[in-house]
């Protein structure tokens, strides 16, 4: 459905400009005709100055904003915290894969070791033992 008359003939007919009470009472009588109160016109309307806003109201309007502002603030302050809690878990979780890793290795280190150990000292037995024939057994 179409706007009865333009822009300016809708609001002409509401005095020039409108109140918040007023815009509401003009919307409602819109939608009461079947005209959905969105409409462009009154959106150009109200973008162009047409509905000042009362000091009241806007001091209503800042103070909702600073409120917005300040739960923003603590949303974001939030996930800062559990962005370091975060980083900090995966660090932590990192140095112990390290320390894992460093203790196998220092094991199997030592446990070459011991078998090189264990392999030279049984290559010094065999230079050190005689070389002596075992006798035969007669019968």
């Amino acid at each position: 459905m179409q706007l009865p008359g333009n822009k300016v003939e809708l609001i002409e007919s509401y005095g020039g400009t409108l109140t918040s009470f007023q815009c509401a009472l003009l919307i409602y009588r819109l939608n009461k005709k079947g005209i959905d109160g969105s409409h462009p016109c009154l959106g150009l309307a109200k973008t162009s100055g047409a509905w000042p806003i009362t000091q009241a109201e806007q001091e209503k309007l800042d103070k909702a904003k600073r409120k917005q502002e300040t739960e923003d603030a603590k949303i974001q302050k939030q996930l800062e915290l559990e962005q370091r809690h975060d980083e900090r878990e995966r660090l932590k979780k990192e140095r112990e894969k390290e320390k894992e890793k460093n203790a196998a290795e220092k094991q199997c280190q030592k446990a070459e070791k011991e078998a090189t150990k264990s392999d030279q000292a049984t290559q010094q037995l065999k230079r050190k033992a005689p070389q002596s024939v075992p006798p035969k057994n007669k019968r």
